[in-house]
């Protein structure tokens, strides 16, 4: 099986991630307005990553170009990621860490998993819905950035127990 490209890009979605993980000058994230599960947790996983990250939102249909910028969940332009092999922006940035170090599957891996059938459209029948949380927040007033916000102190928090516990 083929990697995914980005159809504008002749790179592996994973090559662009990597790639522009590794590039010191590379500052800028970018997701769609109004986040979905997927773009919260991705922007708030590549903010672990990349803390001083400048976090933009967008509308979805947004092309991204500049090469110091990644669009994740997002798929115009060569800068976009969105996760088609693995089924979400999110899966695809986990898998690409824990190729890295396995403390990001050991983390996230199930919660990937778990995102990867929730972001294609397909039933899941799982204890903690990220949708749930990403409506929870909309409905007590949080933002785009407040969504994301919310989504890095859980990731945070749960990376910080597996790093515990190892």
């Amino acid at each position: 099986m083929q990697p995914i490209t980005n159809p504008q890009e002749a790179l592996p979605e994973t090559d662009v991630l990597s790639l522009w993980i590794d590039d010191p000058d590379a500052v800028r994230l970018f997701t769609h307005q109004h986040v979905d599960a997927d773009a919260a947790l991705s922007a708030a996983l590549i903010r672990l990553v990349k803390p001083d990250v400048e976090l933009r939102f967008v509308p979805a249909d947004t092309t991204v170009t500049d090469s110091d910028a990644i669009a994740v969940d997002m798929l115009n332009g060569p800068r976009a990621v969105k996760g088609l092999e693995q089924g979400s922006a999110f899966g695809l940035i986990v898998e690409t860490l824990a190729s890295r170090d396995k403390v990001w599957k050991v983390a996230f891996g199930k919660w990937a998993k778990q995102l990867n059938i929730t972001d294609s459209g397909k039933y899941c029948n799982d204890a903690l819905l990220f949708v749930q949380l990403v409506r929870s927040w909309r409905a007590v007033g949080l933002d785009d950035a407040g969504c994301v916000d919310r989504a890095e102190e859980i990731l945070r928090g749960r990376l910080k127990v597996v790093r515990k516990e190892q």
